[in-house]
C-alpha cells in the first residue's frame, strides 16, 4: 500500500515538472536552435534591439487562400505590421497600370543583400515586361545606376516613364543626386509627390489645346478622373474627359484618346457625349518635351462642342384655353430635342461661340412651327425673326440679361433689313465655370436694364428649370409666369400678341385676361388689323 502511494505520487511529481517545462518554453519562445539555418534573422521589431521570432509571420491564419496569393501576403502578412497605425514603417504596394507590384516582387523576406544588409532588398527582381533583373542596393541613396547597366531598383522596370528608364531614352539627370524616395514614397506607393502628375509629364502637358481645356494646378490632374473643377478664369476638365477611365491605359506607350465610356458617371461631360464620340489623329506626329508623342486630330460628336436643336414640323392649334399661370394651352403636339455636334480640331483655332452653338440659338419654319421648344429666335414661314432676338423691333436681348452667370460683357450686334434677323459677334465668357458644365445656367442679369418700350430691371426674376417657367419678368408686361417654348405667331389674330398686352380676353373667354387700359376701344378688331407683327402699322 505503501509502495502504490509512493509511486502515485511520483508520477504526480514527473508530470507537473514535464508540463511545467512545457508552459515555461511556451511563455519564453521557441528555441532559437530550432530555427531554419541558411537565412537572415527575421525582422528587427521597430525602434527596438528585439528580434521577432519566425512565428511572427509563419502563423496559422483561418482565411489563407490555397495556394498563397501576393496580394494575401501584402495585404494581410506585410500590412499586418506595415500600415500607418502598425509596428513598422508604413508601405504601400505600387500599382502601375494593368499591374500591381506587390511586396514580395522586390524584397525577399528572409535574405538581404550582401552590399548593404538592410531593408531585405532582392537580389533578382522579375519586371513587369518580363525578365528578371539582377539588382545591386549598395546604400541608403542607391535606387538609380544609369548607363550602361540601368540596373537600379527604381529604373529596371520603368520604359516610358520621363525620368530614369532602363534604357537610354529619357531624362536620366531628373535629381539625380536626390534620394527616390523623398519625393516618391513607399507609404504612397512610390507615386510622384503623392501621385501629382507632373512628376513625369506636364499637367497639363503644353501641347496644342491641353492649357484651354485644363487651366487648374497639377494636384487637380488624375488619370481617369472625370470631375470638372472650372473657376470663373479657367477650364479645369479632368484628364479623364478625353483620355481613358481605366488605368490599365496608362504609361502604356502610346497617347490614348477616349472620348465616349459607359461606365463615365452621366453628368460629367464625358457620360454626356454619345457613343459616337471619337477622336481622329491627325497625319502629323509631334514629340513633347518629355518624348511624347501626338497629333493635332479632330474630336468629333462631343457633349463639349455641341448645340441643341429642335424639331416640330407638325401644324399647331390655336389656343383652347389658359392655364393655371395663364398661359395658353394647346392641343398635343410633340417637339423633338436633340444635338448637333461640330468637328473642332484638336491644336487650332477657337470656334468661338457661333462654331458650337448658334449666336444665338435659332430655329425657323417649316422644321419648327410657332417657335415651340426655342425661345431665343424663330424664323416665320415669312422670313421674319422673332421672339427674344426680335424684341419687337428694339434691341435683341443679349446673352447676358437671362444667362448672367456665364457671360456679363453686353455684345455688338446687326440686324438684317427687310427680315429682322440679328446676328451676334463673340462675347467674352465671365465665368468658366458655368460654361461647357452640363446645365442650361439661367440667371437674370441684376445690373444692366432691358429696353422694351420702356427700361426694365430684371432684379429678383428667377427660373424654374423642371416647368421652364419664369417668374414676374417685367418685359413681359401682364404675363406674370411666361413658360419658354410655347408656340409664338404675331400674324395668328390677337390671342398670342395678347398674352402679355392683355388688351382684352380671347375670343368667346369673356374676362379671362384683363383689360389693359390706356388703348383706343379696339371696336372688335384684332391686333394684326392694325399692326403686322413686328411693330409696325398696317
Amino acid at each position: 500500500m505503501v509502495v502504490r502511494i509512493f509511486l502515485n505520487r511520483f508520477f504526480w511529481l514527473v508530470f507537473c515538472v514535464i508540463i511545467g517545462a512545457l508552459v515555461v518554453s511556451s511563455v519564453a519562445g521557441p528555441d532559437e536552435s530550432l530555427e531554419p539555418t541558411g537565412i537572415d534573422a527575421p525582422h528587427l521589431l521597430l525602434g527596438t534591439d528585439n528580434i521577432n521570432s519566425c512565428d511572427l509571420c509563419h502563423v496559422e491564419y483561418l482565411d489563407r487562400p490555397e495556394p498563397v496569393t501576393e496580394d494575401w501576403i501584402s495585404f494581410t502578412k506585410c500590412q499586418s505590421c506595415h500600415v500607418e497605425s502598425g509596428s513598422a514603417t508604413p508601405a504601400e504596394v505600387h500599382v502601375v497600370p494593368g499591374d500591381t507590384i506587390w511586396c514580395e516582387t522586390c524584397h525577399d523576406p528572409h535574405h538581404h543583400q550582401d552590399v548593404w544588409p538592410h531593408k531585405y532588398i532582392a537580389t533578382d527582381i522579375t519586371t513587369p515586361s518580363g525578365p528578371t533583373v539582377s539588382v545591386v542596393f549598395g546604400d541608403a541613396m542607391d535606387f538609380i545606376h544609369g548607363d550602361p547597366d540601368y540596373d537600379g531598383i527604381c529604373e529596371i522596370c520603368h520604359t516610358s516613364t520621363s525620368y530614369h528608364r532602363n534604357n537610354a531614352t529619357g531624362d536620366h539627370t531628373h535629381n539625380a543626386d536626390t534620394k527616390c524616395t523623398d519625393c516618391h514614397s513607399h507609404a504612397a506607393g512610390f507615386g510622384g509627390f503623392g501621385g501629382d502628375c507632373s512628376s513625369c509629364h506636364g499637367a497639363p502637358p503644353p501641347t496644342a489645346a491641353h492649357l484651354m481645356h485644363f487651366g487648374g494646378e497639377a494636384g487637380l490632374a488624375s488619370y481617369g478622373g472625370t470631375d470638372n473643377h472650372s473657376l470663373d478664369t479657367a477650364y479645369i476638365f479632368g484628364c479623364g474627359t478625353c483620355h481613358p477611365l481605366s488605368g490599365t491605359q496608362h504609361q502604356n506607350g502610346t497617347v490614348d484618346v477616349e472620348l465616349y465610356n459607359a461606365a463615365a458617371p452621366g453628368s460629367s461631360l464625358k457620360g454626356l457625349s454619345p457613343p459616337s464620340a471619337s477622336y481622329t489623329p491627325g497625319g502629323t506626329v509631334y514629340t513633347d518635351a518629355h518624348g511624347i508623342s501626338y497629333t493635332h486630330g479632330t474630336c468629333s460628336d462631343v457633349y463639349c462642342h455641341s448645340r441643341t436643336d429642335w424639331l416640330s414640323p407638325d401644324p399647331i392649334s390655336q389656343p383652347t384655353g389658359v392655364d393655371s399661370n395663364g398661359n395658353f394651352t394647346y392641343d398635343p403636339y410633340v417637339v423633338t430635342e436633340f444635338k448637333v455636334y461640330a468637328d473642332v480640331n484638336w491644336g487650332g483655332a477657337s470656334p468661338g461661340c457661333n462654331g458650337c452653338h448658334r449666336n444665338m440659338p435659332q430655329t425657323s419654319y417649316p422644321d419648327v412651327q410657332a417657335g415651340v421648344g426655342n425661345s431665343h429666335a424663330w424664323i416665320d414661314g415669312s422670313g421674319w425673326e422673332n421672339l427674344h432676338a426680335f424684341n419687337m423691333s428694339f434691341d435683341p436681348l443679349v446673352c447676358r440679361i437671362c444667362h448672367y452667370s456665364t457671360v456679363t460683357d453686353s455684345m455688338s450686334w446687326t440686324r438684317q433689313a427687310g427680315t429682322d434677323i440679328s446676328t451676334y459677334d463673340d462675347v467674352a465668357i465671365a465665368s468658366k465655370a458655368y460654361h461647357v458644365n452640363g446645365v442650361k445656367d439661367v440667371a437674370f442679369d441684376p445690373v444692366n436694364p432691358v429696353t422694351y418700350n420702356s427700361t426694365y430691371y430684371m432684379t429678383g426674376v428667377t427660373y424654374n428649370p423642371a416647368t421652364k417657367t419664369c417668374s414676374n419678368p417685367p418685359c413681359h408686361l401682364n404675363q406674370t409666369t411666361p413658360e419658354w417654348g410655347k408656340p409664338y405667331r404675331s400674324g395668328w389674330g390677337s390671342q398670342e400678341c395678347n398674352l402679355c398686352h392683355q388688351y382684352k380676353a380671347p375670343a368667346g373667354e369673356s374676362g379671362t385676361l384683363k383689360t389693359r387700359s390706356g388703348h383706343p376701344v379696339m371696336l372688335g378688331k384684332d391686333c394684326v388689323d392694325c399692326h403686322d407683327g413686328h411693330r409696325r402699322m398696317q
